[in-house]
């Protein structure tokens, strides 16, 4: 697995497509080490997935690869699998009233009633949830613990992840169907 600094490095790239990027900025941002960035983007500009534009300025040019190399570095430690007797607005009110940061994905984001509610929420939030555990089959509501939430936007209803995020879990977990479904809503 590639080093969890590094993964974040991808994150911040892709979550900021379009922009230009300061290395000092990034490791500042991300509380990394300069010297991670620099080898980070010096193998990204190898790759052509980086162009250096100036003295301290980089744009992503292959979207696609940079989306890939974070895909394939991903791992999820710990999935948890909760029921929640509940629709997919009563799991988002009850995290918020619980104060749990969160970022539906998967079939959550894509789907008008899911059979199951796919989220990301912070790892320390985990002991505020009082559900009941269980096993996939029987979950409604699985939950992806990491340090730090995923590019995130709000819908005006409710937090989701961002369009990157959502298509590297989608390949992270080989949902091709909804892949393909992704693809015909933007087009």
């Amino acid at each position: 697995m590639k080093n969890e600094k590094t993964i974040r490095i991808y994150q911040y790239v892709l979550g900021n497509s379009g922009s230009n990027f300061n290395q000092k900025e990034i490791s500042k941002k991300l509380g990394v080490s300069p010297q991670l960035v620099n080898k980070v983007f010096k193998k990204l500009k190898e790759e052509k997935i980086l162009n250096k534009e100036s003295k301290n300025s980089h744009i992503l040019v292959d979207k696609i690869r940079l989306l890939t190399k974070y895909v394939l570095a991903r791992s999820f430690k710990e999935i948890n699998y909760f029921v929640f007797g509940s629709n997919f607005y009563d799991i988002r009110d009850y995290f918020e009233n619980q104060k749990i940061s969160y970022a539906f994905t998967l079939d959550s984001v894509i789907e008008l009633n899911p059979s199951k509610i796919y989220a990301y929420v912070l790892h320390k939030d985990l002991k505020k949830l009082d559900l009941i555990k269980t096993n996939f089959s029987k979950a409604n509501l699985v939950l992806f613990p990491v340090k730090v939430l995923p590019f995130r936007e709000f819908t005006g209803e409710f937090w989701r992840v961002k369009d990157f995020e959502l298509l590297a879990d989608m390949f992270y977990f080989k949902e091709y169907k909804n892949i393909l479904k992704f693809f015909l809503q933007i087009i």
